[in-house]
């Protein structure tokens, strides 16, 4: 005997997964626009606007993707500075130590690679991004989760740094467990094809968050170029 598949219907308004193809025990299969809420239910959007849970142990929670194929939905961010500076090896690495102290919280945390005789620091970072849809009582707030890599390079009188890999590892709705697609890094309006945006086209509040998270970026990179070109201050000088 078959099992009977429970569906409850309701309507609902946020932005979806991207487009899956679900398919039942029956043998029968659905697309829709597919949203975790646990791993046994998921959330399917209707052409109609409307949306349904479905309730069955053949969806899979969440499927993992890997970094590259992350990274194949955005043009992904990157920069890459080098120039000359009065100061030594051993100086130079110092002061980039205190810019990592001062620009992250947890430094220690941060971190992947301390070599201070073969001249490289290599951290991984976090930055969380925000963006509002509609307004008052309406308004849904949305968490994307970033992850970029800096590395920074020394040796006699030069230094380098190198921001990248830069994508969204995660995104959900605020105050919810409920993910939703993940917004790759992008230039301008150039948002990425991926879920609802298919249709919709990418909303002016995901373009002002990648401006924003961009610049942020950028300015580290800045910074650390102002930082390390500033006169070191050591022991002997206070």
């Amino acid at each position: 005997m078959k099992k009977l598949l429970f569906i409850t219907l309701y309507v609902v308004s946020h932005f979806c997964n991207a487009q899956e193809k679900i398919k039942f025990t029956n043998g029968d299969s659905l697309i829709g626009m597919v949203t975790e809420i646990d791993k046994n239910r998921s959330r399917i959007l209707k052409p109609d606007g409307t949306s349904i849970i479905v309730i069955s142990t053949m969806i899979k929670s969440r499927q993992e993707v890997s970094q590259s194929e992350r990274l194949k939905n955005g043009i992904g961010f990157k920069w890459e500075k080098k120039d000359s500076v009065s100061k030594n090896k051993s100086q130079i690495y110092s002061d980039t130590k205190m810019f990592i102290a001062e620009t992250w919280k947890s430094s220690k945390d941060v971190i992947q690679n301390d070599d201070k005789e073969g001249g490289i620091i290599l951290i991984k970072a976090i930055s969380t991004q925000t963006a509002t849809y509609g307004k008052g009582m309406m308004s849904q707030h949305y968490r994307y989760v970033y992850s970029y890599n800096v590395t920074f390079m020394m040796k006699e009188g030069k230094y380098k740094i190198i921001l990248n890999n830069v994508f969204c590892q995660n995104a959900n709705l605020v105050g919810s467990t409920y993910l939703i697609t993940e917004i790759q890094p992008f230039d301008g309006d150039n948002c990425p094809e991926t879920g609802t945006f298919k249709k919709t086209g990418c909303p002016k509040e995901i373009i002002l968050m990648m401006a924003s998270f961009k610049s942020e970026l950028q300015g580290i990179v800045d910074s650390y170029e102002k930082y390390i070109k500033t006169t070191s201050t050591t022991n002997s000088e206070w």
